[in-house]
């Protein structure tokens, strides 16, 4: 009874460490010397429950262009290569129409959550992922800064 009850309890604590809580981040993007540019992100890491790992990403784009307005996005976790991504390691992808109105692009954010990076890749000719920018950011610091410039306008 022992033995049962001990692994029964070893099944529990495995099982809650699998169902790992979301991971959110919220923040400005900024350049490599830290100016802040008029965007802001929201990204959730999240799993929707066994078996599906923590690989589904959803959020939001504020901004575009600075223009306001507020875009839906989404995409998944996954390993990127340095040679495509400021910094190494899984990326979380948020993909977003947030430019589609003004310049007819797919727009796709890349944050680096080891290294508090992002690389921005949109495709406009309906042919490539072409790098656009690339900085830092600090979580939780979403403050829009006026005048600031476009981070997808280097």
């Amino acid at each position: 009874m022992k033995k049962a009850l001990l692994l029964l309890s070893i099944v529990m604590v495995f099982s809650l460490a699998a169902s790992a809580k979301d991971s959110t981040y919220e923040f400005t993007l900024r350049d490599t010397g830290g100016n802040a540019f008029c965007n802001v992100a929201f990204v959730r890491n999240y799993t929707p429950g066994a078996p599906v790992p923590k690989v589904l990403v959803g959020g939001w784009y504020y901004n575009a262009l600075c223009d306001g307005l507020y875009y839906p996005g989404g995409g998944f976790k996954f390993g990127v290569s340095s040679y495509l991504q400021y910094g190494n390691g899984a990326v979380l992808a948020l993909n977003s129409p947030a430019y589609f109105s003004y310049e007819t692009v797919a727009f796709q954010l890349l944050v680096n959550t080891k290294y508090h990076t992002w690389t921005i890749y949109w495709d406009n000719d309906y042919y490539g992922n072409y790098l656009v920018n690339y900085g830092t950011w600090i979580n939780g610091s979403s403050p829009v800064v006026k005048g600031a410039p476009d981070a997808a306008k280097r």
